[in-house]
């Protein structure tokens, strides 16, 4: 299946990253001690790459182990604020005095140890303006080793055009990923030129409430795709797009392995009229490219 990108949803997050993620990260660094020591050059503050549609930055091939890239550890325990008061102290002190934007932690992701902390967070982030939609962004920040906290790095989490062959054979997570693959490239192959001049639907973030218990669609997609839950979890319902064929969905997930937690990805399922539903996609999220 030839893959393509969303042009629409690249903009959008363009204006996104612009307007608030830049702003908020200029507030915490003028805010900030000048003994403060810098990040690891690993976990950069460029938020540049995800305004101008370069999602490779944020998705990495799949992690061996549950140490990342520039030296990243997973959270192995549970991901939910209510788990991580010492995250959380860390996340509340470095958003005092950012305005501009509001952010609801969601999950605590990962750390890493420089000279103090570096913390990563998956948080859904709201320009303060009026009607103003939320997205959802991996934010980063570092503590040092005297208790002083500032926001480093952000990346709003892109909504793509997500392919079934985007999957990779070793993380697959269902048994027919193959046969799905295949299928669906015979069954649209007749119409790949019509669909390559027509315009994708936009993607749209998810406003409501991020557990997959609080929308029984998705829940029920997700569960029709994974054949054993216990080897991916959702973290967050991201968002969804209504297609000619039905409706598809954006899922932050964790994969486990005995419980725990290894690495993240973002799924896409897609859910026919029918109410058939098959993946379409799967990006694996890297800590360490914030």
């Amino acid at each position: 299946m030839k893959k393509t990108t969303i042009m629409a949803i690249a903009t959008a997050l363009s204006m996104a990253v612009a307007a608030c993620g830049n702003s908020a990260i200029a507030a915490k660094a003028d805010s900030a001690s000048s003994e403060t020591p810098a990040p690891t050059a690993s976990a950069s503050s460029d938020t540049d790459s995800t305004a101008s549609g370069d999602v490779s930055a944020v998705v990495t091939p799949e992690p061996e182990s549950d140490v990342l890239l520039g030296g990243w550890e997973i959270n192995k325990g549970a991901l939910v604020p209510d788990s991580n008061s010492d995250a959380v102290k860390v996340f509340n002190s470095a958003m005092k005095g950012i305005t501009g934007c509001d952010y609801d932690l969601i999950a605590v992701l990962g750390s890493q140890s420089v000279a103090g902390t570096n913390y990563s967070y998956l948080c859904r982030e709201t320009t303060v303006a009026p009607k103003a939609e939320s997205r959802f962004a991996i934010v980063n920040i570092y503590e040092d080793l005297n208790g002083n906290a500032m926001l480093f790095g952000e990346k709003a989490l892109p909504l793509m055009e997500a392919d079934a062959d985007s999957t990779d054979d070793d993380a697959a997570p269902t048994a027919d990923d193959a046969a799905q693959t295949e299928a669906a490239a015979a069954s649209t192959g007749a119409d790949t030129e019509k669909a390559e001049n027509e315009v994708a639907p936009a993607w749209q973030y998810n406003q409501d409430k991020t557990d997959l218990s609080a929308h029984e669609d998705v829940q029920n997609a997700f569960e029709q795709v994974t054949v054993s839950p216990s080897s991916y979890e959702p973290v967050a319902y991201i968002g969804s797009r209504a297609t000619a064929n039905g409706t598809e969905y954006a899922v932050f997930c964790s994969r486990m392995d005995k419980k725990v937690v290894k690495s993240f990805c973002m799924f896409s399922i897609m859910v026919d009229s029918d109410g058939s539903a098959k993946i379409t996609g799967k990006e694996n999220v890297d800590l360490s490219a914030i």
